[in-house]
Protein backbone atom coordinates (compact mmCIF):
# COMPACT_ATOMS: atom_id res chain seq x y z
CA UNK A 1 0.00 0.00 0.00
CA UNK A 2 1.38 3.40 -1.20
CA UNK A 3 0.95 7.24 -1.73
CA UNK A 4 3.05 9.03 -3.62
CA UNK A 5 3.13 12.65 -2.99
CA UNK A 6 5.51 15.57 -4.01
CA UNK A 7 8.50 14.86 -1.81
CA UNK A 8 7.12 11.87 0.36
CA UNK A 9 6.12 8.41 0.15
CA UNK A 10 4.53 6.57 2.59
CA UNK A 11 3.06 3.40 3.02
CA UNK A 12 2.83 0.43 5.34
CA UNK A 13 4.63 -3.24 6.06
CA UNK A 14 2.28 -5.78 7.05
CA UNK A 15 3.56 -8.55 8.64
CA UNK A 16 1.22 -12.01 9.20
CA UNK A 17 3.86 -14.79 10.78
CA UNK A 18 2.03 -18.28 10.87
CA UNK A 19 3.67 -19.33 13.91
CA UNK A 20 5.54 -17.94 16.82
CA UNK A 21 9.10 -16.36 15.12
CA UNK A 22 12.42 -15.07 16.28
CA UNK A 23 12.82 -11.82 14.31
CA UNK A 24 15.87 -9.43 14.99
CA UNK A 25 15.11 -6.52 12.93
CA UNK A 26 12.74 -5.27 10.13
CA UNK A 27 13.68 -2.66 7.28
CA UNK A 28 12.29 -0.43 4.50
CA UNK A 29 14.26 1.19 1.95
CA UNK A 30 13.50 3.40 -0.92
CA UNK A 31 15.68 3.76 -4.51
CA UNK A 32 15.58 4.56 -7.89
CA UNK A 33 17.29 3.65 -10.97
CA UNK A 34 18.04 4.38 -14.29
CA UNK A 35 18.98 1.91 -16.71
CA UNK A 36 19.44 1.65 -20.67
CA UNK A 37 19.35 -0.90 -23.25
CA UNK A 38 20.95 0.10 -26.72
CA UNK A 39 21.18 -1.83 -29.45
CA UNK A 40 23.48 -1.47 -32.52
CA UNK A 41 23.40 -2.78 -36.49
CA UNK A 42 26.66 -5.13 -37.28
CA UNK A 43 27.72 -6.22 -40.80
CA UNK A 44 25.97 -5.61 -43.75
CA UNK A 45 22.15 -6.16 -44.95
CA UNK A 46 21.75 -10.14 -46.33
CA UNK A 47 19.83 -10.84 -49.52
CA UNK A 48 17.07 -13.50 -49.74
CA UNK A 49 16.82 -15.91 -52.83
CA UNK A 50 14.24 -13.14 -54.20
CA UNK A 51 16.96 -11.16 -54.20
CA UNK A 52 15.01 -8.47 -51.56
CA UNK A 53 17.22 -7.72 -48.83
CA UNK A 54 16.40 -9.00 -45.02
CA UNK A 55 16.76 -7.87 -41.65
CA UNK A 56 19.93 -6.32 -40.53
CA UNK A 57 21.48 -8.29 -37.26
CA UNK A 58 21.34 -6.53 -34.11
CA UNK A 59 23.32 -6.67 -31.24
CA UNK A 60 22.07 -5.32 -27.69
CA UNK A 61 24.63 -4.49 -24.81
CA UNK A 62 23.44 -5.55 -21.07
CA UNK A 63 20.76 -3.56 -19.42
CA UNK A 64 23.41 -0.99 -17.89
CA UNK A 65 22.17 0.71 -14.52
CA UNK A 66 23.24 4.49 -15.29
CA UNK A 67 21.92 5.52 -11.58
CA UNK A 68 21.09 4.14 -8.60
CA UNK A 69 20.12 6.15 -5.52
CA UNK A 70 18.99 4.89 -2.28
CA UNK A 71 16.87 7.00 -0.57
CA UNK A 72 17.08 6.06 3.00
CA UNK A 73 17.03 3.13 4.93
CA UNK A 74 14.44 2.56 8.39
CA UNK A 75 14.59 -0.04 10.87
CA UNK A 76 11.52 -0.71 13.04
CA UNK A 77 13.24 -2.02 15.78
CA UNK A 78 16.91 -3.71 16.55
CA UNK A 79 17.59 -6.98 18.46
CA UNK A 80 15.58 -9.68 18.22
CA UNK A 81 11.75 -10.05 19.03
CA UNK A 82 9.65 -12.64 19.02
CA UNK A 83 6.22 -12.91 17.60
CA UNK A 84 3.43 -14.42 17.83
CA UNK A 85 1.04 -15.61 15.47
CA UNK A 86 -1.50 -12.87 14.30
CA UNK A 87 -1.41 -9.49 12.05
CA UNK A 88 1.76 -6.49 12.23
CA UNK A 89 1.77 -3.28 10.86
CA UNK A 90 4.76 -1.20 10.41
CA UNK A 91 4.25 2.42 8.82
CA UNK A 92 7.12 4.29 7.25
CA UNK A 93 8.07 7.73 5.22
CA UNK A 94 10.45 8.64 2.85
CA UNK A 95 10.93 12.17 2.14
CA UNK A 96 12.27 12.14 -1.93
CA UNK A 97 14.15 15.29 -3.41
CA UNK A 98 12.12 17.13 -5.42
CA UNK A 99 13.85 17.23 -8.94
CA UNK A 100 13.39 13.78 -9.54
CA UNK A 101 12.91 12.48 -12.57
CA UNK A 102 9.53 11.10 -13.69
CA UNK A 103 8.73 7.57 -14.12
CA UNK A 104 8.93 6.33 -17.48
CA UNK A 105 9.53 2.75 -19.75
CA UNK A 106 10.73 2.24 -23.27
CA UNK A 107 12.02 0.03 -25.86
CA UNK A 108 15.93 1.53 -24.67
CA UNK A 109 15.36 2.57 -21.55
CA UNK A 110 13.26 3.04 -18.10
CA UNK A 111 13.62 5.09 -14.82
CA UNK A 112 12.07 2.85 -12.05
CA UNK A 113 11.20 3.49 -8.12
CA UNK A 114 10.82 1.14 -6.02
CA UNK A 115 10.28 0.18 -1.89
CA UNK A 116 11.71 -2.34 -1.30
CA UNK A 117 10.74 -4.12 2.56
CA UNK A 118 12.92 -6.70 4.73
CA UNK A 119 12.66 -9.10 7.34
CA UNK A 120 15.36 -10.64 8.88
CA UNK A 121 14.96 -14.45 9.86
CA UNK A 122 17.62 -15.75 12.20
CA UNK A 123 19.11 -19.17 10.96
CA UNK A 124 17.05 -18.85 7.55
CA UNK A 125 16.99 -17.02 4.40
CA UNK A 126 15.89 -13.28 4.77
CA UNK A 127 12.07 -12.26 3.47
CA UNK A 128 11.85 -9.53 1.33
CA UNK A 129 9.71 -7.69 -0.65
CA UNK A 130 9.13 -5.31 -3.45
CA UNK A 131 6.72 -2.40 -4.62
CA UNK A 132 7.28 0.19 -7.32
CA UNK A 133 6.02 2.94 -7.30
CA UNK A 134 5.36 6.24 -9.62
CA UNK A 135 6.61 9.33 -9.52
CA UNK A 136 5.47 12.44 -12.16
CA UNK A 137 7.55 15.37 -12.58
CA UNK A 138 6.04 17.80 -14.70
CA UNK A 139 6.22 21.69 -15.83
CA UNK A 140 3.54 23.62 -14.61
CA UNK A 141 2.48 26.50 -17.39
CA UNK A 142 1.17 28.84 -15.06
CA UNK A 143 4.73 29.68 -13.40
CA UNK A 144 6.49 28.80 -16.27
CA UNK A 145 8.31 32.17 -18.02
CA UNK A 146 7.46 31.33 -21.72
CA UNK A 147 3.71 31.93 -20.38
CA UNK A 148 4.05 34.64 -18.47
CA UNK A 149 6.51 36.92 -20.66
CA UNK A 150 5.37 35.30 -24.48
CA UNK A 151 8.16 35.55 -27.65
CA UNK A 152 7.11 34.30 -31.16
CA UNK A 153 9.02 31.48 -32.13
CA UNK A 154 10.99 31.29 -35.59
CA UNK A 155 12.49 28.80 -36.87
CA UNK A 156 14.45 27.90 -40.23
CA UNK A 157 15.35 25.38 -42.67
CA UNK A 158 17.05 25.51 -46.18
CA UNK A 159 17.59 22.73 -49.16
CA UNK A 160 19.47 22.66 -52.26
CA UNK A 161 17.92 19.72 -54.23
CA UNK A 162 20.83 19.02 -55.90
CA UNK A 163 24.37 19.36 -55.28
CA UNK A 164 24.58 20.00 -59.02
CA UNK A 165 21.92 23.23 -59.59
CA UNK A 166 22.61 26.05 -60.38
CA UNK A 167 19.49 27.25 -59.06
CA UNK A 168 18.56 28.61 -55.04
CA UNK A 169 17.47 26.63 -51.88
CA UNK A 170 14.20 25.80 -51.00
CA UNK A 171 13.41 27.34 -47.94
CA UNK A 172 10.70 26.94 -45.02
CA UNK A 173 9.75 29.32 -42.07
CA UNK A 174 7.71 28.20 -39.54
CA UNK A 175 6.57 30.95 -36.90
CA UNK A 176 4.51 30.12 -33.94
CA UNK A 177 3.26 32.30 -30.75
CA UNK A 178 4.94 30.94 -28.15
CA UNK A 179 6.48 27.20 -27.83
CA UNK A 180 4.83 26.30 -24.12
CA UNK A 181 1.57 23.97 -24.73
CA UNK A 182 -0.37 21.53 -22.84
CA UNK A 183 -2.00 18.04 -23.71
CA UNK A 184 -4.95 18.91 -26.32
CA UNK A 185 -3.87 22.53 -26.59
CA UNK A 186 -4.42 23.64 -29.93
CA UNK A 187 -1.13 24.64 -31.19
CA UNK A 188 -1.36 27.50 -33.97
CA UNK A 189 1.68 28.50 -36.99
CA UNK A 190 2.67 29.71 -39.87
CA UNK A 191 4.05 28.12 -42.45
CA UNK A 192 5.97 29.78 -45.39
CA UNK A 193 8.28 27.87 -48.25
CA UNK A 194 10.01 29.66 -50.73
CA UNK A 195 11.06 27.83 -53.59
CA UNK A 196 14.18 29.13 -55.35
CA UNK A 197 14.76 25.90 -56.87
CA UNK A 198 13.81 24.07 -60.11
CA UNK A 199 12.60 21.57 -58.55
CA UNK A 200 8.79 21.37 -57.55
CA UNK A 201 7.48 21.05 -54.03
CA UNK A 202 4.95 18.18 -54.08
CA UNK A 203 3.74 18.46 -50.20
CA UNK A 204 4.18 19.77 -47.32
CA UNK A 205 2.55 17.97 -44.07
CA UNK A 206 2.95 18.50 -40.00
CA UNK A 207 2.54 16.36 -36.98
CA UNK A 208 3.43 16.72 -33.53
CA UNK A 209 5.56 14.04 -31.75
CA UNK A 210 6.57 12.85 -28.42
CA UNK A 211 9.97 11.02 -28.39
CA UNK A 212 12.71 10.10 -25.99
CA UNK A 213 16.55 10.37 -26.51
CA UNK A 214 18.74 7.61 -24.88
CA UNK A 215 22.68 7.99 -24.89
CA UNK A 216 25.10 6.46 -23.16
CA UNK A 217 29.30 6.50 -23.86
CA UNK A 218 29.04 4.89 -27.20
CA UNK A 219 25.75 4.87 -28.45
CA UNK A 220 22.85 7.04 -29.01
CA UNK A 221 19.20 6.20 -29.79
CA UNK A 222 15.27 7.87 -30.57
CA UNK A 223 12.42 5.71 -29.93
CA UNK A 224 8.87 8.19 -30.46
CA UNK A 225 6.21 6.94 -28.23
CA UNK A 226 3.16 9.06 -29.72
CA UNK A 227 2.24 11.43 -31.76
CA UNK A 228 -0.81 13.23 -33.75
CA UNK A 229 -1.95 12.17 -37.17
CA UNK A 230 0.29 13.68 -39.79
CA UNK A 231 -1.66 16.48 -41.38
CA UNK A 232 -1.24 17.40 -45.29
CA UNK A 233 -1.47 20.71 -46.24
CA UNK A 234 -4.01 21.54 -49.01
CA UNK A 235 -2.81 23.03 -51.81
CA UNK A 236 0.78 22.67 -50.75
CA UNK A 237 2.42 22.27 -53.94
CA UNK A 238 4.73 25.12 -55.18
CA UNK A 239 5.96 25.47 -58.30
CA UNK A 240 10.10 26.42 -58.63
CA UNK A 241 10.55 30.56 -57.94
CA UNK A 242 7.29 30.97 -56.24
CA UNK A 243 6.24 31.15 -52.41
CA UNK A 244 3.47 30.46 -50.40
CA UNK A 245 1.98 30.97 -46.82
CA UNK A 246 -0.41 28.88 -44.47
CA UNK A 247 -2.28 29.58 -41.74
CA UNK A 248 -1.99 26.13 -39.61
CA UNK A 249 -3.32 24.55 -35.97
CA UNK A 250 -2.73 21.18 -34.66
CA UNK A 251 -3.64 19.92 -31.71
CA UNK A 252 -1.57 18.00 -28.76
CA UNK A 253 -2.76 14.67 -28.68
CA UNK A 254 -4.57 14.49 -24.83
CA UNK A 255 -2.64 11.43 -23.91
CA UNK A 256 0.92 12.67 -24.81
CA UNK A 257 3.24 11.75 -21.67
CA UNK A 258 4.15 15.21 -20.44
CA UNK A 259 6.59 14.17 -17.95
CA UNK A 260 9.89 15.46 -17.32
CA UNK A 261 13.09 14.11 -16.73
CA UNK A 262 15.85 16.56 -14.47
CA UNK A 263 18.92 15.76 -13.40
CA UNK A 264 19.13 12.59 -15.86
CA UNK A 265 21.73 13.02 -18.46
CA UNK A 266 21.10 9.45 -19.89
CA UNK A 267 17.48 10.03 -21.14
CA UNK A 268 15.82 13.16 -22.41
CA UNK A 269 12.33 14.19 -23.29
CA UNK A 270 10.90 16.01 -26.34
CA UNK A 271 8.23 17.45 -27.80
CA UNK A 272 8.30 18.28 -31.57
CA UNK A 273 6.42 20.26 -34.30
CA UNK A 274 7.39 18.53 -36.72
CA UNK A 275 7.31 19.77 -40.27
CA UNK A 276 7.89 17.51 -43.84
CA UNK A 277 8.73 18.83 -47.32
CA UNK A 278 8.08 16.47 -49.74
CA UNK A 279 10.31 16.30 -52.90
CA UNK A 280 10.24 14.40 -56.21
CA UNK A 281 12.71 11.83 -57.18
CA UNK A 282 15.63 11.37 -56.79
CA UNK A 283 15.69 13.74 -54.32
CA UNK A 284 15.38 13.49 -50.47
CA UNK A 285 12.70 15.14 -48.63
CA UNK A 286 13.16 18.14 -46.06
CA UNK A 287 12.76 18.07 -42.52
CA UNK A 288 12.03 20.84 -40.01
CA UNK A 289 11.63 20.35 -36.34
CA UNK A 290 10.61 22.89 -33.78
CA UNK A 291 10.97 21.96 -30.36
CA UNK A 292 8.06 22.64 -28.10
CA UNK A 293 7.85 22.59 -24.48
CA UNK A 294 4.43 20.79 -22.73
CA UNK A 295 3.42 20.78 -19.19
CA UNK A 296 0.23 21.12 -17.31
CA UNK A 297 -1.82 24.19 -17.14
CA UNK A 298 -3.21 22.99 -13.47
CA UNK A 299 -1.62 25.05 -10.66
CA UNK A 300 1.37 23.08 -9.07
CA UNK A 301 0.03 21.09 -5.43
CA UNK A 302 2.12 19.69 -3.30
CA UNK A 303 0.41 15.89 -3.89
CA UNK A 304 0.44 14.33 -7.45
Amino acid sequence: MFSVCFLTIGGKIVCVPRRKSNIPRITSSGNRKISSLLSSSRGAPDLDEAGEESARSVSYEPNQNWLQISCGTLSFFVGETKFEPGHYSYPFTFNLPGDLPSSMDSTYGNVKYKAKAKVDKEWSIDYTCKKFFTVYTCNYLSTMFCVTVTSPIELVEEKIPSSLSVNGPIRLTVNLPKDCYAPNDMVTFVAKIKNDSSTTVKELRFEIVQKFSFQNNTKSREDILSGSEEFAVIDSVVEPHTEKLWDLELRVPANTFIGTLPNCETIKVHWILKGEVRLPFPHRNMNIEVPLILGSNAAPTQVL
